[in-house]
């Protein structure tokens, strides 16, 4: 393994500790670079499934593919001898927002934040007079060149406390 924390890598590993699988992967539009990939291993006719994802935001990335390179490299056939997969599907998808993994970002290349985008995008939920505020704080428009979070989160709370 090369440079466990760049998606590059952790990608190019996936796909190497799964040689021999279907594979099925989605690239982003116009980026052939990026893509989640999917594999399953066990029961197609399951009724238990079992999704591990290496996760949503970019900095989950290299840990959750990580664990699904060991789970595959190291348990995955014990599971098989044993008879678990017989009864079981596990689906592995690697690089649910690739350019988040990318970029260690949580927000994909729109700057979306997918944990908080599953909602009906025409109707506009009310707004908390805060959320101005902590949108800017933790969903900046552009990657910020150094960041200063404490600073900025420690401000915000100053300047907005409810308390006083």
């Amino acid at each position: 393994m090369s440079n466990e924390s760049s998606y590059e890598s952790a990608r190019s590993d996936f796909r190497e500790s799964t040689r021999g699988t279907p594979l099925q992967s989605w690239s982003l539009a116009g980026d052939e670079t990026l893509s989640t990939d999917i594999v399953s291993f066990g029961n197609q006719a399951a009724k238990k499934l079992v999704i591990l994802s290496s996760g949503l935001h970019g900095v989950e990335g290299s840990m959750g593919s990580r664990a699904q390179r060991w789970i595959i490299k190291e348990k995955l056939q014990e599971w098989q001898d044993r008879g678990g997969l017989n009864h079981c599907l596990l689906i592995f998808i690697h690089a649910l927002n690739p350019f988040g993994f990318e970029n260690k970002r949580r927000a994909d290349r729109t700057n979306m934040d997918l944990n908080r985008a599953f909602h009906d995008s025409e109707a506009r939920p009310q707004e908390h007079p805060l959320f101005t505020v902590t949108e800017r704080l933790l969903a900046p428009a552009t990657p910020p060149a150094v960041d200063g979070f404490k600073l900025r989160a420690l401000w915000a709370l100053l300047r907005h406390d409810r308390r006083k």
